[in-house]
């Protein structure tokens, strides 16, 4: 089957920005790569950066819409119900064939761990929507929590989702190589995320009011 020359420059793109990370890799690396000239990455896409947005919304747009589906199908949803809605279509991704997907997830590590701003914007716009739909439907589920504790166990819960999701299939790494089934990996990740979310917040306000009251 042919692969047109959008598709060769996306899937060399993908590949070495997971392998080289962004700033490392040229155009000239990606049209060596995809065997293309300079000009059918500018005609495309324009900017190496417009090409780093184009290989993130190729791999999320379908999986932002199936997470949808999922979310719209559930009946009065629990804590694990809403992480499997949000999950799940990615490991799903990993059964595929080939190694596409295992790289992209590895782009999307890399990219979540950047410092520049601009660079984790080009992933960020892909599930700011999403995002916060899916944050809004777990604290939902979770009344009694903070909104300030809930916000940063949200946050602990997408880095780890990141970790896992770039490193699953690195079978050198002990946790993994122990769970090489992507829905074993899943499983144990949201196992992972319910306990982390429903765990009681702690009451430290009440320990530092009790301290001021005895130097009083």
């Amino acid at each position: 089957m042919l692969v047109d020359t959008k598709e060769k420059i996306l899937d060399a793109a993908e590949e070495l920005f997971a392998d080289q990370g962004f700033a490392s890799t040229s155009l000239r690396d990606i049209t060596t790569e995809a065997a293309v000239n300079l000009a059918a990455v500018n005609y495309h896409f324009g900017s190496k950066l417009d090409l780093l947005r184009a290989v993130f919304a190729r791999r999320l747009g379908p999986v932002n819409a199936e997470r949808f589906e999922r979310f719209d199908a559930l009946e009065d949803p629990d804590v694990e119900d809403v992480l499997r809605a949000f999950v799940a279509p990615l490991f799903k991704r990993l059964r595929e064939p080939g190694d596409g997907w295992a790289k992209f997830m590895q782009l999307v590590g890399r990219t979540h761990s950047d410092t520049n701003d601009e660079i984790r914007a080009c992933l960020i716009e892909q599930i700011r929507v999403i995002g916060a739909r899916f944050a809004g439907a777990l604290q939902a589920t979770l009344p009694d929590l903070p909104p300030d504790v809930f916000s940063s166990r949200f946050h602990f819960f997408v880095g780890a989702m990141a970790h896992t999701l770039a490193f699953c299939r690195h079978q050198d790494m002990p946790l993994v190589s122990s769970l090489p089934e992507p829905d074993a990996i899943l499983d144990n990740l949201v196992d992972f995320a319910v306990a982390g979310l429903r765990a009681p917040a702690r009451s430290a306000p009440a320990r530092s009011a009790m301290s001021l009251e005895a130097i009083k």
